[in-house]
């Protein structure tokens, strides 16, 4: 598990293209003021996936609904911690007035026990008796109150398991071909973030960082979004998505074995 984070502060560097601080701060127009509980000694990581191509694919709405429905299967988690239990969310794509593609985001209250104030996907705890995609589109519905049968579920991402939480996590993507009202959940949800795919694939956007946690070495994946970090688990999960939409990830969208990035 990671440790708390250091009294010792680390020097600002920059990670793509934007100075980090501590906190997890971007020093500019992006980023959140999330405490995020960096160990000491974290080193900048590798670039994003599609940071090789020339040009981005077409991100317009009727070609990502496309694409995504030719996933492959998700691949199950490298690892489970023991007593693991599960826990599904849900990956929804809305067309945008622009014809463009958008993934709803939502997040947390401050007043929530475990990750308050954090940005997730909708989801939860998979309950006796219900499949994991029937979860995904419950709690998808009790948090944003999206109703399930506007929802086109188009393949499952890669599993992963969380050390801090032991939850595996089993991803779902759903399309709602039509722009819908959400509405958050006022005990669960304390707004909705409706984000662009092309926004999250801009240079300066994504960056990652080594952690060393427990002997080993952890890559993190950071989204900074106008006034938003989004990280941990969902941010693992954001970029199997983004890596498999963009080509950019193994044909399977499974990680590399090294690749311990589902930390939470």
């Amino acid at each position: 598990m990671p440790r708390r984070p250091s009294s010792r502060p680390i020097p600002p560097r920059t990670l793509g293209g934007c100075p980090i601080t501590m906190r997890g701060m971007a020093l500019g127009p992006r980023g959140g003021d999330q405490i995020i509980p960096r160990p000491p000694d974290v080193v900048v990581g590798a670039p994003p996936p599609w940071s090789s191509l020339v040009s981005l694919p077409d991100l317009s709405w009727n070609s990502v609904a496309e694409r995504v429905q030719s996933f492959p299967p998700g691949a199950p988690p490298e690892f489970a911690v023991s007593n693991s239990a599960d826990a599904a969310v849900l990956v929804v794509l809305m067309p945008s007035l622009n014809g463009t593609t958008e993934v709803v985001f939502t997040k947390r209250p401050q007043t929530m026990k475990q990750h308050s104030g954090e940005i997730s996907f909708p989801g939860g705890k998979v309950e006796r008796g219900e499949s994991c995609s029937d979860a995904a589109l419950r709690e998808a519905h009790e948090e944003v109150d999206l109703m399930p049968q506007s929802v086109q579920l188009a393949g499952r991402l890669d599993a992963l398991s969380t050390v801090a939480t032991a939850f595996t996590i089993y991803p779902f993507v759903g399309l709602v071909k039509e722009s819908v009202t959400l509405t958050p959940h006022p005990a669960e949800v304390a707004s909705i973030l409706r984000v662009g795919v092309d926004e999250l694939l801009q240079e300066g956007v994504y960056h990652q960082e080594v952690w060393q946690v427990a002997g080993h070495e952890w890559p993190m994946h950071f989204y900074l979004l106008e006034g938003e970090t989004v990280w941990g688990a969902t941010a693992a999960i954001l970029t199997n998505f983004l890596g498999l939409l963009t080509g950019t990830r193994p044909p399977a969208g499974r990680p590399p074995l090294t690749d311990r990035w589902m930390i939470d």
